[in-house]
């Protein structure tokens, strides 16, 4: 592969979005990755990591894949800025997200994002940050300093939709300051905790601070009048991206 940029190739300075989308504002065809973990191997966090953990020769060959068809890597905050008239994006956007924050996310997928050049979005569980199988704090201020995006995968990774009205309100907005304090931006982006939400869910990510929440089903089509729900690409450990969505 040739040499590229060491730093992402889009990704606009922080900056305050607008509170709302015009109503004019058109839907974009765009995908949004899901990834978990990225690793040699799973880690030893149960049977479950097996089926979410993409190998490090799988990633590095999905990122070429990305390059060499011409993509550009953009956060979700530049999707809804664009879609708010303030911001223009790239021919071929895509998206790369990653739910939970493991440890893998920072020792082996960030030195691949970044050899490639691409920005991606990382979804936080802000109660496990630190724990054995997580990244730090420390972790994500070196990400976010080189142009990765900290959005909030909420507190304590419950099912918001099974919870009461406290503890809903507390999983989102103790998520969204806790990464204000450690990071010194608020997040704007919620990912629903196993892709679980209902409309009184949406209802109090809207009261939290959050414009925008992505979810595990699946498409590309980003509708603005539904931007609580928009869907996104999985990425298994056995498949690529070819097929995935148009090259």
């Amino acid at each position: 592969m040739t040499t590229v940029p060491q730093s992402p190739a889009s990704t606009a300075p922080p900056a305050m979005l607008p509170a709302t989308i015009p109503s004019t504002a058109p839907a974009l065809k765009i995908p949004i990755l899901m990834y978990h973990l990225v690793d040699f191997s799973p880690p030893p966090a149960g049977r479950w990591a097996a089926g979410l953990t993409v190998s490090t020769s799988d990633f590095k060959q999905q990122m070429d894949y990305l390059a060499s068809h011409g993509y550009t890597s953009v956060t979700l905050e530049d999707i809804y800025a664009t879609m708010a008239g303030e911001r223009a994006l790239p021919a071929k956007p895509v998206v790369i997200t990653f739910d939970d924050g493991n440890k893998d996310n920072f020792t082996v997928a960030f030195p691949i994002l970044r050899a490639h050049g691409f920005a991606a979005t990382f979804f936080v569980i802000t109660g496990f940050v630190g724990n054995r199988l997580s990244v730090t704090w420390e972790d994500l201020r070196t990400m976010q300093a080189a142009g990765m995006a900290v959005e909030s995968h909420t507190f304590d990774h419950k099912d918001l939709r099974k919870v009461d009205a406290a503890t809903l309100e507390q999983e989102l907005v103790k998520s969204r300051d806790s990464i204000a304090s450690h990071l010194g931006r608020a997040p704007m982006v919620l990912c629903y905790p196993s892709g679980r939400y209902n409309e009184t869910v949406i209802a109090a990510a809207q009261r939290a601070g959050y414009l925008m929440a992505v979810t595990t089903h699946p498409g590309t089509n980003l509708d603005p009048a539904f931007r609580y729900e928009w869907p996104r690409v999985r990425v298994y450990a056995k498949n690529g991206l070819q097929g995935s969505f148009p090259a």
